[in-house]
């Protein structure tokens, strides 16, 4: 067999490869409980809706949009960096949620934008522990 055609096939094996594996975990990150909470979390805030405006539009970054740690004693944090756009402007919201149980909850958030820092966290929500 000719080498250049066997190394074609490599790249193209290579590169399907890739992108399966790109959307597995890209998949498996966004059907996760603290991704879960925190789009609905982003979608019904107030202060986004203002800032961002709509329609809504979220994505993250596989690779360092999500972070979990998990401990011994049945808790975990995680921390999700969510890149939004709307009609109005872009930011990345920066969602923090700690689970206890298995029970998720967020317990902080804010919105990054160009030349601001929006809190999320109402105290009426911080109260409510959804």
């Amino acid at each position: 067999m000719n080498k250049m055609y066997m190394k074609r096939n490599l790249w193209i094996i290579l590169s399907v490869l890739g992108v399966f594996v790109y959307f597995y975990i890209y998949i498996n990150t966004v059907e996760t409980e603290p991704y879960r909470i925190s789009e609905v979390f982003l979608h019904e805030n107030k202060k986004v809706k203002e800032a961002i405006g709509q329609p809504l539009k979220l994505s993250i970054n596989i690779f360092t949009g999500y972070d979990i740690q998990r401990t011994s004693d049945n808790k975990a944090k995680a921390e999700l960096r969510i890149n939004l756009s709307g009609d109005k402007s872009k930011g990345t919201a920066i969602v923090q949620v700690e689970s206890e149980s298995g029970k998720w909850s967020i317990t902080n958030a804010f919105l990054l934008m160009k030349d601001q820092e929006i809190d999320l966290i109402t105290e009426t929500y911080k109260n409510s522990k959804r």
